[in-house]
């Protein structure tokens, strides 16, 4: 009887280590069949021509605000050509299964616009035209085109572009909240006046003279259209009249196109 309880004992061991052992062997193939994780290496981009920080987004699947915050500027910063930016590393999973054929990449689509008028069927109109249909003395409803906020602006002089104020003091505030502080950089807008809906670019600085005293902001702010030019004060590096190319790629970006 002995014998039998000493054989059943190690019979039992038996299976509960041949259990374990299967077990284990298992738990080791899922690991090793198991996709692993890499992690891409950080990249410098060089800003040429046509790129946004949303068009770099998608091209290297990350997002406005990581490539914007390892690059050190604000999501709504005007891009310069030749600037770098700075793409953050990202965590790509592996796939356990085999490798697609290489497809032809989509088309990454638009961000859609905020508001009407903002962007796409804009016109882009020649300046000569604009100052016949935005006369001084004139207002315009305007949108910005990368928020959708709206104000009214009055046009007070101008020759080569527009000379432009908030109406009231309430469209200043909305103007500020735009650039969060005064500053010559660059956006994207559309004005309405007069049933034609305009692209255009206005720079965030008060400077100058103005005609309406209680806006809350001393000065005006200047909004170009296409070919309009700078006046050639002493704001201008050769202080002529010249075409500037930022407020003309922001008049293009205004468009939707």
């Amino acid at each position: 009887m002995a014998k039998g309880r000493k054989s059943r004992s190690y019979n039992g061991l038996c299976i509960v280590a041949l259990t374990l052992l299967i077990a284990l062997t298992a738990i080791l193939s899922e690991s090793l069949a198991a996709p692993s994780a890499t992690t891409t290496a950080p990249v410098v981009h060089k800003v040429v021509r046509g790129d946004t920080l949303y068009g770099l987004a998608l091209k290297y699947r990350t997002t406005v605000s990581a490539i914007a915050g390892a690059s050190g500027i604000d999501p709504d910063d005007i891009l310069r050509i030749g600037m770098n930016l700075k793409i953050p590393a990202r965590v790509v999973k592996a796939s356990s299964q085999a490798p697609e054929a290489p497809t032809a990449a989509a088309e990454p689509k638009p961000e859609p616009l905020p508001a009407r008028g903002a962007g796409r069927g804009a016109e882009a109109v020649p300046w000569a035209e604009v100052e016949k249909i935005y006369p001084r003395a004139a207002k315009a409803t305007v949108t910005d085109v990368r928020t959708g906020r709206q104000f009214v602006l009055y046009r007070r002089a101008g020759w080569a572009h527009a000379d432009v104020e908030p109406a009231t003091r309430n469209d200043t505030s909305v103007v500020n909240k735009l650039w969060g502080t005064w500053s010559w950089s660059r956006r994207p807008v559309v004005i309405e006046v007069a049933g034609r809906t305009i692209a255009a670019s206005m720079a965030g600085m008060p400077h100058g003279g103005e005609d309406i005293g209680n806006n809350g902001v001393l000065g005006h702010f200047d909004l170009h259209f296409l070919n309009s030019t700078t006046h050639g004060s002493v704001y201008t590096v050769n202080r002529r009249p010249t075409l500037d190319p930022e407020h003309q790629a922001m008049v293009r970006e205004a468009t939707g196109k």
